[in-house]
């Protein structure tokens, strides 16, 4: 079993069968209150929320993303 964007990147490989539920996952980004507004947290946390916004279909295991 591998994650869906790792499967669907490789034209040798294909679906078994649907998304699996009971292996979905929820990722939460959590920074505390009184680092919000540094900088370089600031940054970081922008990046990975642009990131994962931007793959969200892929990382969903909706096919053909």
């Amino acid at each position: 079993m591998l994650p869906c964007y790792l499967g669907d990147s490789d034209p040798d490989l294909v679906r078994a069968g649907l998304v699996i539920p009971e292996v979905e996952e929820t990722l939460w980004l959590i920074a505390h209150a009184d680092e919000l507004h540094r900088p370089d947290v600031r940054a970081m946390i922008d990046r990975l929320r642009t990131f994962f916004r931007e793959r969200a279909a892929l990382l969903s295991g909706v096919p053909g993303s």
